[in-house]
């Protein structure tokens, strides 16, 4: 009885280990894929014309926001002064921006015009040398291109495509789970009932040894009363 309940308890965490090693191996190993923020610098621009640069204005926004969404690192902001951009940035990923805005002593004073994506804002700044604005976050709507609402159409296509994918992934888990449980358990069985069949034989055996034993003793015992 202590052989058989040592081997039901080391039956039951070779089936527990066996079974943790096959989850983690078929578990979808996500691959989570981590945005960093990036700005694209354009080409620097020419000084403008009027006397040397000083040191450029600073502008920094913090939570700008088309259609309602933190801008994109599609999203495109210029400064224009006297009708000519002195600086275009792209905005970050999570709606932040820098632009540096350079200028000569003949800008001092001159209206800043903002746009992004070509959508001119109702915000206005001056410019200054040195000059630094810590927050000139923006929030515009504007009308979404064909090629923004067939980007949207496509990246919703392509989500529930991921999730069916998901889904058909989780359940061949579970099926490939479940039949290696199945197999398991029967070839446990199977041991166990091994087991229990040859210990069943060796105590038949050994009755049938006693028996004999016995029987002859007896025998031997006859035989000297006898003489």
């Amino acid at each position: 009885m202590k052989t058989i309940n040592q081997f039901f308890l080391f039956s039951l965490i070779l089936l527990i280990s066996i079974i943790f090693i096959f989850n983690v191996v078929l578990a979808e190993q996500s691959s989570v894929q981590l945005l960093q923020e990036t700005e694209i610098v354009s080409p620097p621009t020419q000084a403008p014309i009027g006397g040397p640069p000083l040191l450029p204005m600073t502008v920094i926004g913090k939570e700008s926001k088309v259609n309602g969404n933190l801008c994109s690192n599609e999203t495109i902001i210029e400064a224009v002064i006297d009708g000519k951009v002195r600086t275009k940035r792209n905005c970050n990923i999570d709606g932040k921006y820098t632009l540096a805005i350079i200028g000569t002593a003949d800008d001092i004073g001159k209206e800043i015009l903002f746009f992004v994506d070509g959508t001119v804002l109702s915000q206005r700044e001056t410019w200054a040398s040195g000059k630094v604005i810590a927050d000139f976050s923006f929030a515009i709507t504007r009308e979404l291109t064909q090629i923004e609402l067939q980007r949207i159409a496509e990246a919703e296509q392509k989500k529930k495509q991921q999730e069916l994918e998901e889904q058909q992934k989780q359940k061949q888990q579970k099926i490939i789970t479940g039949i290696i449980i199945a197999v398991m358990l029967v070839f446990i069985l199977l041991i166990v009932y091994y087991v229990i069949n040859k210990q069943a034989k060796q105590a038949k055996q050994k009755i049938y040894k006693e028996s004999d034993n016995k029987s002859d003793n007896n025998t031997i015992k006859n035989k000297k009363k006898k003489k």
